[in-house]
């Protein structure tokens, strides 16, 4: 017997599965938790749990769930980022850099940009050609790739992107950029300011290619 079917046409073992598949993201381990199959080939739950994700309405519960898993991380992230925007005020307010420089490296992390050892959680496939990082040494945060060395591809390399430095007197960031000797200079085209995130996104979009080169 089938049973009930709930407000998106599914039997309540086919919205277990949508769910199981949204946690795990793989269709043959979401099948064993959904259905009841101990004695079933491995070959056999993974030809079932295809046939569920081709599924139109299989397919339709899960990009709705998708939708609802976004709006609940976006609702919390930003709960999150106001508490540490708050910190880093704070810490700008009574001069205290390090307590500064933590709060911006947890909004950071709190956004997905690096993995709890700092490293970028760059996608799979480039993940042995490249790697984002940062190091934090005093009213200094630098950005750098590293990459594998040309001639020994098991060593890497790092290479700097940009350097952010604090200034506790005026509470404001100066953004720096290197040459091709690694030697710091003064980013001309963006003056000193109090808000880290203007500083980043001008990293990010590089207009002079200074950065990414």
């Amino acid at each position: 017997m089938a049973g009930a079917l709930n407000e998106y046409g599914l039997t309540q073992r086919q919205e277990k599965f949508c769910r199981a598949f949204r946690l795990t993201g793989n269709a043959s381990e979401a099948y064993r938790q959904s259905f009841e199959c101990p004695k079933a080939k491995p070959a056999t739950i993974n030809r079932k749990a295809k046939a569920l994700l081709d599924m139109d309405k299989i397919g339709a519960r899960i990009k709705i769930l998708e939708k609802e898993d976004a709006a609940e991380y976006k609702c919390t992230i930003e709960s999150l980022a106001r508490e540490l925007d708050d910190a880093a005020k704070f810490a700008r307010e009574v001069r205290q850099a390090g307590a500064l420089v933590s709060a911006l490296e947890k909004k950071g992390k709190l956004f997905g940009l690096f993995e709890k050892d700092n490293s970028q959680k760059n996608p799979p496939h480039v993940r042995d050609q490249v790697r984002l990082n940062y190091r934090i040494r005093g009213n200094q945060v630098t950005l750098f790739e590293e990459r594998p060395a040309f001639k020994q591809p098991s060593k890497w390399v790092e290479i700097f992107i940009a350097q952010f430095r604090f200034n506790p007197q005026d509470k404001k960031w100066s953004l720096y950029c290197a040459d091709r000797n690694s030697r710091w200079h003064l980013y001309g085209l963006l003056s000193p300011s109090a808000d880290f995130d203007e500083l980043l996104k001008e990293v990010d979009r590089d207009p002079t290619g200074m950065f990414y080169g």
